[in-house]
């Protein structure tokens, strides 16, 4: 059984491997809204997170003088009784 599909103004369709392109054309108001769809939003917002969770980590590391794999940059020299 086959399903139908939604089209909408300004939708492209190419049948098998033919070269010729079917444009729907239509009024103005029928087209869909340009921009970002739903998904391209949500991987945007996971990125600008990640980006965000990234720099906010390496604020905090830098001031303790922590490099950025986490390891000391430098070393105390201990000076006392013989025993750290």
């Amino acid at each position: 059984m086959r399903r139908p599909w939604l089209r909408r103004v300004g939708d492209t369709v190419r049948f098998g491997s033919s070269s010729r392109l079917l444009v729907f054309c239509g009024p103005e108001d029928l087209k869909p809204p340009e921009g970002l769809t739903r998904s391209q939003k949500k991987q945007l917002a996971e990125l600008e997170l990640q980006a965000k969770l990234k720099a906010r980590d390496q604020e905090v590391r830098m001031p303790l003088g922590l490099a950025p794999s986490g390891f000391c940059t430098a070393v105390a020299i201990w000076r006392g009784s013989g025993e750290p």
